[in-house]
């Protein structure tokens, strides 16, 4: 963590991302390596993701609260997903598709949408995931289409792309429901 410390200008911001550190360091390791199955993978992930958790500390304004951790896993997620086809390309890692699937959102999910009573949320959480993240990014976490082509790895016409898909897909899943 002291490598991550001396990388931060501020007091403020230093004290900010300690508590992030603290806050779910177990919880992004745990989603990584049910990703990857590869502990040292998990943790190569888990670093790349603080560094890119720093990149966007500013936007962050509580550390404890579920738009916060939502930021995180979705981060976390995506970069382990990422190191999984880095490997997959190099026939390195060996991994079980149903537990990418699984963490992908269908599973967990399924039990968020059944309890949520705002129809609007539960339609965005029904989304696929790829299109579900960047609805949240842009509009929950107002992030721009380059701040999240940056963290997702993603060149900025696929978020624009994918934002388009998703909002046609939700206006069919609402138009649907009622």
């Amino acid at each position: 963590m002291f490598i991550y410390l001396m990388m931060l200008d501020t007091e403020e911001e230093k004290s900010k991302f300690e508590k992030i550190y603290f806050n779910y360091r177990q919880l992004m390791f745990h989603i990584a390596n049910d990703i990857l199955n590869d502990e040292y993978l998990a943790e190569d992930a888990v670093h790349k993701s603080f560094i890119k958790i720093m990149k966007h500390l500013n936007k962050i304004n509580n550390v404890e609260c579920p738009k916060t951790k939502g930021f995180i896993v979705i981060v976390v997620k995506h970069t382990a997903i990422d190191l999984y086809r880095k490997r997959k390309r190099e026939n390195t890692v060996q991994i079980n598709e149903e537990t990418l699937i699984e963490h992908r959102g269908t599973t967990v999910e399924q039990e968020v949408i059944d309890k949520v009573e705002n129809p609007l949320t539960a339609a965005i959480l029904s989304l696929p995931h790829h299109y579900s993240e960047i609805i949240l990014l842009k509009y929950s976490h107002h992030y721009t289409d380059k701040q999240i082509a940056n963290l997702l790895g993603l060149s900025e016409e696929n978020v624009r792309k994918r934002l388009q898909r998703a909002k046609r897909k939700l206006k069919e899943f609402l138009k649907e429901v009622g």
